[in-house]
């Protein structure tokens, strides 16, 4: 019998000493992440008085406004090729429909067509192009 008590209350011990522990790390746990969160805003605070970091912020913005320009002079010039390059194809469809015309070899349906399916290629063109 003397046994069998030792044995009832060891196993008792020993879960109260596991559940002893792992509410002595969870409290320990908890007072480490509210020092880290406490160190963060203490830093950020800093930070946002830093007169370095407040220079390499206006230096980033500064960057990313010169890249967006850059972008947008792209998109621009790209817009502009396009345009002309879909000019000069309607502009050589257009002629060489007027020399079927004055050779009398197409009649003025196909020469409508023909700009019509012109125009058309040229939107598909821009379609295609149009990544962004």
């Amino acid at each position: 019998m003397k046994n069998e008590e030792d044995n009832g209350s060891s196993e008792s011990l020993p879960s109260q000493g596991v559940s002893r522990y792992a509410a002595a790390l969870a409290v320990r746990q908890l007072a480490q992440k509210e020092m880290r969160r406490q160190a963060y805003q203490k830093a950020k605070e800093r930070r946002a008085k830093d007169p370095r970091y407040l220079q390499m912020k206006e230096a980033a913005k500064a960057r990313r406004r010169e890249h967006y320009q850059r972008v947008k002079q792209h998109r621009k010039a790209a817009q502009a090729a396009g345009k002309a390059e879909r000019s000069a194809q309607r502009a050589s469809v257009e002629a060489e429909a007027r020399t079927f015309l004055q050779k009398g070899r197409a009649p003025r349906t196909q020469l409508r067509q023909r700009i019509e399916a012109a125009s058309l290629l040229s939107a598909e063109v821009v379609v295609a192009n149009d990544v962004s």
